[in-house]
């Protein structure tokens, strides 16, 4: 099925398996699956109008929707009824689903176990090259929003509008504010390891932020060289596939969609799928060409937007640069992040449908996730997280934002 531009999209989340005493993380991925499909161990198995699938490791499960989907809010109640039915499965085991990006003290050396079936060559290959035992490897967790093009032209214009939203999702999506107990000063730690992750091979990930291509076979030559780097590690070609490109957006050929990987998953599906309207709102408005035209689009370096992309990840985030801002109608050098999204929130918000407005202004007033974690830990001087990421457990069940323990 070929689709247009926002007919439909394909949203993915990732949430590890804790136990439900100790919130440790609980290798029980293969466990749900059987039990979803009577004892049977399939990579992915459909339930309703979404499927859950395994991912590398094997505390970590998938759910996306069996195919692209037209009605995002009636999605969110399917994702958020799989992850009731999933905490059903893992009831038997004394274990739960837990959100946010990173688990807060997991020790990915000493704790990850590789999913050990099916596809299991291909994560031996990457564990092979790249050591897949670091927290950009087994302790991350995200969305993926997946958007359609129906030819080269729709391709174009839709890469074009990709890359000049990706810098600011992480200042509204970051969720992975602790490493192995530590608070840092970074707020989104999973795209820090994910930028580091593949660096024995930096071709693989780029500058995140895609190249300045716009034609399917200007895409097809960007594989061609990622291919051709990874070749002197990978003889057998196991991993010569499109998925190999790991760009904070990338062209899945086979689909017919681009693929935006830098979004942290949030407390609940209601915030995720909050945010998800927010990105496909602000995509809509790029690709009509709303603020500027597509010629103008197509001029932004990987390297200039890398720059805006990198001062994101910061509690006081700012956007620094001119010709960045008047891409979305504002005529100034510098902005705060939270002005900025607070004007697009104010820009888009017709696109967007009412029930998630109060989710985005959440954000606007309290900040992403983990500004909001932060917060907490900080006002209370927390020592010990098990209560406060006990209570995002809850907020996953219930399906209802954080706002401050």
């Amino acid at each position: 099925m070929t689709l247009a531009l926002f007919e439909a999209f394909g949203i993915e989340a990732e949430y590890m398996i804790v136990d439900s005493d100790s919130l440790n993380i609980k290798s029980s991925t293969e466990n749900v699956l059987r039990a979803q499909n009577n004892g049977d161990l399939e990579d992915e198995v459909e339930v309703g109008e979404v499927s859950w699938s395994n991912e590398l490791v094997s505390h970590v499960i998938e759910i996306k929707g069996n195919g692209p989907k037209k009605d995002l809010p009636k999605l969110e109640k399917d994702f958020h009824q799989s992850l009731l039915k999933i905490n059903q499965h893992l009831e038997n085991e004394k274990a739960q689903l837990l959100p946010t990006a990173m688990h807060p003290w997991m020790n990915p050396y000493k704790e990850t176990k590789l999913w050990p079936h099916g596809s299991k060559e291909i994560y031996e290959a990457y564990n092979r090259i790249f050591n897949c035992q670091g927290h950009g490897w087994s302790n991350l967790q995200s969305v993926h929003i997946n958007l359609p093009w129906k030819n080269d032209e729709e391709f174009g214009r839709l890469h074009a509008a990709v890359r000049l939203v990706l810098p600011l999702i992480p200042g509204m999506a970051a969720s992975s504010p602790i490493v192995e107990n530590h608070l840092t000063s970074r707020p989104d730690n999973r795209l820090l390891f994910y930028h580091e992750n593949q660096k024995a091979v930096p071709s693989i990930t780029g500058a995140v932020i895609p190249e300045a291509i716009f034609t399917l076979q200007g895409y097809q030559d960007l594989l061609k060289r990622i291919f051709r780097d990874i070749a002197p590690h990978d003889p057998d070609k196991i991993l010569q596939h499109q998925w190999l490109n790991s760009r904070g957006a990338i062209n899945k050929f086979d689909l017919q969609a681009i693929e935006i990987r830098l979004m942290d998953i949030q407390e609940c599906p209601h915030m995720d799928f909050a945010i998800i309207h927010f990105v496909v709102a602000f995509l809509k408005a790029m690709v009509s060409e709303k603020w500027i035209d597509l010629r103008s689009q197509k001029m932004f370096s990987e390297g200039d937007l890398r720059r805006v992309y990198d001062a994101q990840n910061s509690y006081l985030p700012v956007v620094d640069g001119k010709h960045y801002l008047q891409a979305m109608g504002i005529d100034k050098q510098r902005m705060p992040l939270r002005n900025l999204m607070d004007y697009l929130l104010n820009q888009l918000s017709s696109e967007i449908p009412k029930e998630y407005h109060s989710a985005l202004e959440i954000i606007m007033k309290d900040g992403h996730l983990s500004q909001r974690l932060r917060k907490t830990i900080l006002d209370k001087d927390l020592q010990d997280l098990k209560p406060l990421y006990s209570l995002l457990g809850n907020h996953l069940k219930d399906n209802v934002p954080y706002q401050k323990m």
